[in-house]
């Protein structure tokens, strides 16, 4: 047998290899477009996590109307002193279309730092 491709192994025990999926070793928490996959006993330590992003995204806007979260899209997580998280998630305000949302957040040791929250998807990583 002669040398195969980690993608093609991916692929063939997982379904398609998708590099977006791959975290460099990272935990797929959650993925709403993969049922089955993460931890879904976790579900609502990781709703508690979107909602504090979209929180403190809203608390420096002056607007009067805020975002809410419509739902969880998927949650990666790296462990160290505390788990370094990344959320995507899609809000709106009451009148409009949900867009994508993006945060980074450790929740340490020594507590929670929200380090981003928006649209960018770049500023996320």
């Amino acid at each position: 047998m002669g040398k195969r491709e980690i993608g093609t192994e991916i692929g063939e025990r997982d379904g398609d290899y998708d590099s977006d999926d791959d975290m460099g070793g990272g935990t797929l928490y959650y993925d709403r477009d993969n049922p089955g996959s993460g931890e879904p006993n976790g579900l609502q330590y990781f709703q508690s996590m979107v909602n504090l992003a979209i929180d403190f995204y809203n608390k420096d806007k002056a607007e009067k109307e805020k975002y809410s979260v419509v739902e969880l899209i998927k949650l990666f997580g790296v462990a160290g002193a505390g788990d370094y998280l990344s959320l995507d998630f899609t809000a709106k305000l009451e009148d409009s279309d949900p867009i994508p949302f993006y945060a980074s957040i450790l929740d340490g040791i020594h507590g929670i730092d929200i380090e981003y929250v928006g649209t960018d998807a770049q500023s996320a990583i």
